[in-house]
């Protein structure tokens, strides 16, 4: 590989030192005094440049971008370095990650502040300026104007002893440290170890810092990070342009690093900035510093993975692994029952007044609606079908010796699409359908809705809503998605078995449970999304892009159901596809019918991408999803998000506090899948306040420091690589799925994870009076003791970043970067304002598009709902800034009342929050004659997540009001507001069966 340190180097002594025949650039920096953009490659742990920014990259002809990334693959630890390896092989960078640029002075940040400017008179400019027919698109940024809240629902969340729980955020800073207001880092005056005297990240010096924040720019550093309010265009390159209206608080504006006011390496690709720049009204004298950068293939390779299934491109090859069938049917009666792979609707029902307390609610007025719903239920049929794994362990040779233990959990897709190289196995996916009952006019083959359940949960997310569907003639479909599934245990487990024994519906059970939650923790019982989001970016974005995979392989069989294929299937009573009742007829789908895709949380997000990609969905639903992973990831409440994200992120945390006099308890906080793991190492002596705490890494001599608050307690981390559970499970030949299975007591902790050592000095001293390197007591995690007496070392891998520093924004802005591909927000405009065409290159109509997006929603916060609606062209910038301005974007409670925008109720839900005279309830018609529609329903007055079942006993029913508002757009494609929607009483509705 090219040294980039090289060819960077020597461009800029071409820049500084320029003789009469040299290249020129587009124009001279001018003459001033204004901040300098920040330009160090020799910077470390990365160069200090604007970015992203293509002098980062190489050539590579087989690139579809022509170029590959060149960073740094140095890095502390191995994950690191792993991690920035891979990334060597993106095509470019991020299309809607920040971008950032630094300067060597501070900037006017009043002036900056978009609020009560048009965007288009921002001082910073991206445009594209690739050749075709995008060239010269503007895109118009954030600066403050509120779109990308960094707020937190519940700042003192982020585990115990954080020096910044009173914080209202993770990335920038919330305390003022300068006690004496010298301007100088005294001693008891860094609260948070990070050498810096902090001051809070505001406009003004003492500015409430959730209103007054600054989101746009990082003091501490001069950094300006600068968002899109659209994602950029795949594969295309941009410009950033600052322009002379960015300036200093004396009004002198920014310059270039550089003689010219860009790098010279970059000429050529910047040739036609000044055509560009002509479309929106500015030359080249408006601009101060300009840079570019490419960006990566994000929705390229599910688009050929599809296509791949029907036979078509790169990866053809997959049609003839994967032809359209199902693989079997699984039985839910006992095999003593007369078909026991039919499960009735009636005997369902049965089933659900049972056992529905324990899994929707004790309330019977909502049980009753609940159960009265699968009324409109005929039968019920779950099964499997063989999809392309592109997520199999390439570490072990040998397989797996039990289901649900596989050594998957740090995998990615290792695909081609220039070569159509892939790796691929085939691997059985769950699927459940419920069919619902004939009426006049409503009779098979039935339309089809798709439901993707949401983050830990399984298929049986999809009962809150395909009973009330069913009574629209709608058959609901689903999965589990990869690494999700439902460990039935303990009480639970004894009262389900108990009833499905007396209805002689044993095996359904096992298809409660499904199988694709893996043991992550050698516990024995399988962790659901305990690998789905971490810090694992690669790992992350592949999950995600798997279970979307697994998406499109069912609906390419649903809609195979021709009448005319003939099937032998396993557990069907029919002969010909698609009829699993042995009517003679095809129950659901067929290449005519109407398909439709919708879910919920994690399943919203999985709408807005498989939305992206089907070429052949009729509508969708998505429900509380939203667009912006890592804005998502960063704020969420949902829980073990925070707990597989930010703690890893943060750990591996070391938390001493003050327990009894003359001692200090010490702790580990660890990501455990996705639960917190408190890991008590025992005692040590009293930590005074201001007493400096030192965690080493001794393989890598790196360092993390703490100070003790008042009460003693600190919190310290430094990076760390240590085996995961499956690893531990394969290092000691472990088998948790053994009933008398016992955790391994390990002889040694020398080489399992990284050696630690742990010092205390009193406040002014340079001798510790504690240095710890073993273990105090016996501590037992994934399935291994680490005994009292060996050595001290790190049970968890980590990244030992902390809240609101430089270091942690940027750990943010390239995991955003590397995720892109499995981000809603790129597939967005292909619902209806660009549809992928269908694999043979035919044009698709695209998909009617409603997005439900809960008012207050924390789990997935509105604000990415409110960001995927505006990259789908449901709202307008108009509309999104009211929105912002009524507060429904920022979405927290604790700032101010909710506002219900859309009054769904028209004032009869009976909660006590501001009202809108005039609704919003947005709306409209694509000039293809496709309805895009964005609703923002209050659920429950503090904010709620999603809505599931019906609650008729509620002034408003406004679950009963959605549900059959998602009923209504299935099948009209309109989603018109009416009152009638609350009881199910609209006349168009079909009766009941």
């Amino acid at each position: 590989m090219v040294s980039v340190r090289s060819v960077l180097f020597l461009a800029c002594c071409l820049a500084s030192c320029l003789p009469d025949d040299a290249p020129v650039g587009l124009r001279r920096t001018p003459e001033g005094a204004g901040p300098r953009v920040v330009f160090d490659f020799e910077a470390r742990p990365l160069p200090e440049i604007p970015f992203p920014n293509d002098l980062a990259t190489r050539p590579d002809p087989t690139s579809p971008t022509g170029r590959r990334l060149n960073l740094s693959v140095i890095a502390p630890t191995e994950a690191e370095r792993e991690l920035r390896t891979l990334v060597l092989e993106f095509d470019g960078f991020g299309t809607f990650a920040p971008i950032t640029v630094s300067f060597d002075r501070p900037l006017d940040v009043a002036a900056l502040d978009g609020r009560g400017r048009a965007p288009e008179d921002d001082p910073v400019v991206i445009v594209d300026v690739s050749e075709g027919e995008h060239f010269g698109e503007r895109f118009f940024v954030d600066l403050g104007r509120g779109h990308f809240p960094l707020s937190l629902p519940r700042p003192d969340a982020y585990f115990d002893g954080d020096p910044r729980s009173d914080g209202s955020n993770l990335y920038v800073e919330t305390r003022n440290e300068d006690k004496n207001g010298n301007g100088e880092l005294d001693p008891g005056e860094d609260s948070d170890g990070d050498s810096v005297l902090d001051f809070q990240n505001t406009f003004g010096p003492d500015d409430d810092t959730d209103e007054g924040l600054v989101t746009f720019y990082e003091r501490e550093t001069n950094t300006l990070m600068i968002r899109t309010l659209l994602p950029l265009r795949e594969n295309r390159t941009y410009a950033v342009v600052l322009t002379a209206l960015l300036h200093d608080e004396a009004g002198q504006s920014v310059r270039s690093p550089f003689d010219f006011v860009h790098h010279l390496q970059q000429s050529e690709a910047l040739g036609r900035l000044g055509d560009a720049l002509a479309k929106h009204e500015l030359n080249l004298d408006d601009i101060a510093f300009t840079w570019t950068f490419t960006t990566q293939s994000v929705t390229k390779d599910l688009v050929e993975l599809r296509r791949g299934l029907d036979g078509y491109g790169p990866f053809a090859e997959l049609a003839e692994q994967f032809p359209p069938e199902l693989l079997r049917l699984d039985p839910m009666l006992d095999p003593t029952e007369d078909h026991p792979a039919i499960l009735q609707g009636d005997k369902l029902n049965t089933a659900f007044s049972l056992i529905a307390p324990s899994f929707v609610s004790s309330d019977p007025v909502v049980l009753r609606a609940f159960i009265d719903s699968y009324k409109n239920v005929d039968f019920v049929v779950a099964g499997r079908f063989l999809s392309p794994y592109l997520m199999g362990d390439r570490t072990y040779d040998r397989g797996n010796p039990v289901p649900g233990y596989d050594d998957d959990d740090d995998e990615h897709f290792r695909v081609d699409r220039v070569s159509g190289a892939l790796v691929v196995e085939p691997r059985e996916v769950p699927f459940w359908c419920l069919i619902p009952k004939a009426r006049p006019g409503l009779t098979a083959p039935f339309d089809v809705v798709f439901f993707a359940h949401g983050f830990g949960g399984t298929r049986m997310h999809s009962l809150a809503y395909a009973g009330s569907l069913a009574r629209f003639g709608l058959a609901t479909c689903a999965i589990d998605a990869f690494g999700h599934g439902f460990p039935i245990t303990g009480g639970l487990r004894e009262q389900l078995d108990l009833v499905l024994e007396v209805l002689k519906m044993t095996p359904f059970a096992q298809v409660l449970e499904g199988f694709r939650a893996r043991d992550l923790t050698n516990d024995g019982v399988p962790d659901s999304a305990g690998d789905t989001f971490t810090t694992d970016a690669l790992h992350t974005r592949d999950n995600v892009r798997q279970s979307a995979l697994d998406w499109m392989r069912l609906i390419q069989i649903v809609k195979a159901f021709d009448g005319e294929r003939p099937w032998n299937l396993p557990g069907a009573l029919g002969t010909l596809a698609g009829d699993f009742d042995g009517d003679g007829k095809v129950d659901f789908g067929g290449p005519t019918a109407g398909l439709h895709f919708s879910g919920i949380s994690y399943g919203g997000l999985m709408s807005g991408i498989v939305g992206g990609i089907e070429p052949g969905l009729t509508s969708v639903v998505p429900i509380s999803g939203g667009g912006g992973l890592t804005d998502l990831a960063l704020r969420s409440t949902q829980q073990g998000v925070p707990e597989a994200t930010v703690l890893r992120a943060f750990g591996p945390l070391l938390v001493g506090e003050r327990r009894a006099q003359g001692y200090t308890s010490l702790r580990f906080l660890l990501t455990d899948a996705t639960r917190i793991a408190k890991l008590e190492l025992g005692d040590i002596a009293e930590v005074p306040e201001g007493a400096r705490v030192v965690l080493t890494n001794l393989r890598t001599g790196e360092s993390g420091t703490a100070y003790a608050d008042a009460q003693g307690t600190f919190r310290v981390t430094v990076a760390t690589d240590a085996p995961s559970g499956p690893k531990l499970r394969r290092m000691f030949n472990l088998e948790p799925w053994r009933p008398d299975f016992q955790p391994h007591r390990l002889e040694s902790t020398d080489g399992l994870g990284d050696g630690l050592l742990l010092q205390v000095f009193r406040e002014g001293e340079d001798t510790p009076f504690v240095a710890l390197d073993r273990f105090g007591v016996d501590m037992t995690f994934r399935g291994v003791v680490f005994p009292a007496g060996s050595p001290f070392v790190a049970p968890a891998q980590g990244w030992g970043l902390s809240r609101q520093t430089p270091r942690f924004r940027r750990f943010a802005q390239i995991t955003q970067m590397i995720g892109e591909p499995a981000d809603a927000i790129n597939y967005a405009r292909n619902h209806v304002l660009a549809p992928p065409a269908f694999s043979d290159g035919t044009p698709s109509p695209g998909a009617n598009l409603l997005s439900i997006v809960t008012v207050g929603d924390t789990n997935v916060p509105v604000a990415t709902g409110v960001s995927f609606a505006l990259a789908a062209g449901i709202v307008t910038l108009e509309e999104t800034e009211t929105l912002i301005d009524e507060g429904v974007v920022m979405g927290l409670s604790r700032l101010e009342p909710l506002h219900d925008v859309d009054d769904l109720s028209d004032g009869q839900n009976g909660f006590d929050l501001p009202v809108r005279a005039d609704p919003l309830r947005i709306t409209r018609k694509a000039e293809s004659g496709k309805t895009l529609a964005l609703r923002l329903p209050v659920i429950e007055p503090e904010g709620a997540h999603g809505f599931a079942f019906p609650r008729p006993n509620r002034a408003f029913d406004v679950e009963t009001y959605l549900v059959n508002l998602m009923g209504q757009f299935f099948t009209t494609g309109e989603a018109t507001h009416r009152p009638c929607l609350v009881d199910s009483s609209c006349e168009d509705f079909p009766p009941p069966p």
